[in-house]
């Protein structure tokens, strides 16, 4: 009996491999139209997809990820409004899925570190990649 495969988190590749990927590409489009908010809380149960979620919406807005194919065929791509937003912010994603921590001080030590290591210098770079007024 086949089995679909556990544990990719990473959009991309799921989608240049063409992983088995069930299309939840539709909240993005409620990013969109909330993007006064500020803030989303997205809550899902264990291994209910949110590190491959916050993957794939990284990859939508990501500015670094411009040119990509990884949405067609995909429910977003047959928004306009939607797509002409792909590809246009630099996006900053932490992940603390591995930060293994006993107490709050050591999860607070270990995300700047993360966040420095992940980051460093290349936080400059992407401030770069931001136009003046835009």
């Amino acid at each position: 009996m086949w089995e679909p495969p556990v544990g990719d988190d990473d959009f991309k590749s799921v989608r240049d491999n063409r992983g088995y990927f069930v299309d939840k590409s539709g909240p993005i489009a409620k990013i969109l139209r909330y993007k006064g908010t500020g803030s989303f809380l997205i809550t899902r149960p264990r291994r209910f997809g949110k590190s491959l979620n916050l993957s794939m919406v990284d990859a939508f807005f990501n500015i670094e990820h411009q040119g990509n194919s990884w949405f067609d065929g995909l429910a977003i791509a047959e928004d306009a409004e939607c797509m002409a937003e792909m590809s246009r912010y630099p996006v900053i994603r932490l992940n603390f899925k591995d930060l293994d921590v006993e107490s709050y001080d050591s999860f607070i030590h270990g995300a700047m570190e993360r966040r420095t290591l992940t980051y460093g210098m290349s936080l400059f770079r992407k401030k770069a990649l931001v136009t003046p007024g835009g």
